[in-house]
């Protein structure tokens, strides 16, 4: 979606709405082109025209990336039980997407569905990347709500590792880049120009 970022920054909203339009029109059957016009839409505030166009990116083809749009458009607009069902298609299409269950958990959180919100983030944290803790913070504190507390502890421990452990890595590359300076700058420091 790097492209419609980019169109976003560069053209106000208006002209990139008529500019995804066009496209619509010309190619009714793009997906891509209906995804472009949500993500327009949105970006206006104008929610039920983003999910028609959404809907029609994800009816024309199963457009992965309009699953997951649609399921954080209804989220934001605090429409959590649709956005728990558009989650829930999202993530049977990709489900291994570790962002889809932690995004599912807010939803559930947002209705207080504390069991449900607890088996999302612990799918999630079990799925996210090593240097990811953000799963594990939120399933602490949702054990912890539900008065299991030595779970919540273990959840707590784990993302405290995890920052630690990416810290540690970007210590690590940090020193190894500031030792690559020094070589280069030691190498430059025996040549004079003539």
């Amino acid at each position: 979606m790097m492209a419609i970022d980019i169109l976003n920054d560069e053209n106000d909203k208006a002209e990139l709405t008529n500019l995804w339009r066009g496209r619509v029109r010309s190619s009714p059957e793009d997906s891509t082109a209906w995804l472009g016009l949500g993500v327009a839409y949105a970006d206006d505030r104008r929610i039920e025209m983003a999910l028609e166009a959404l809907d029609r990116a994800i009816q024309i083809d199963g457009n992965v990336e309009a699953l997951g749009y649609r399921a954080r458009l209804l989220a934001s607009a605090g429409r959590h039980a649709e956005a728990k069902e558009a989650y829930a298609m999202a993530l049977q299409v990709t489900p291994a997407d570790h962002t889809l269950h932690y995004n599912l958990g807010l939803s559930h959180l947002a209705l207080e569905e504390l069991e449900a919100a607890a088996a999302a983030f612990a799918q999630a944290a079990q799925l996210a990347p090593p240097q990811e803790a953000c799963a594990h913070a939120k399933l602490g504190l949702v054990l912890s709500r539900l008065g299991r507390h030595p779970e919540a502890i273990n959840a707590f421990l784990e993302c405290s590792d995890r920052n630690l452990a990416y810290l540690d890595t970007r210590h690590e590359e940090s020193a190894a880049w500031n030792r690559s300076l020094d070589s280069v700058v030691a190498r430059g420091q025996g040549h004079t120009k003539k």
